[in-house]
């Protein structure tokens, strides 16, 4: 299976940054939430970096993976992504007082 498309979910970037020292032939997509790591993901070989609104579960992020890939048309209808994540899903409900 080629994968054209690889889509990294990181808070920090980390992930995009990994996989972009292997210089894939697949287009990498980095989808954050932190505005900083949105504009360094722009250094990083091959990254395209995507800034999106924070996610409540895991299946709301996911969600949101497929229709930004869809918006920023990072793949063609009926192509795999390889999708990668490293984003804890609602931070805020875990945080006591």
């Amino acid at each position: 299976m080629k994968i054209r498309t690889i889509v990294a979910v990181s808070d920090s970037g980390g992930a995009a940054r990994l996989v972009s020292e292997y210089r894939p032939e697949a287009n990498i997509v980095c989808l954050t939430t932190n505005e900083v790591s949105f504009r360094r993901l722009a250094l990083f070989w091959g990254v395209t970096p995507v800034l999106i609104g924070p996610s409540a579960t895991t299946e709301e992020l996911v969600d949101r993976v497929e229709a930004d890939s869809d918006r920023e048309e990072s793949r063609a209808p009926g192509e795999s992504v390889l999708i990668t994540m490293a984003v804890p899903v609602d931070l805020a409900s875990r945080q006591t007082s």
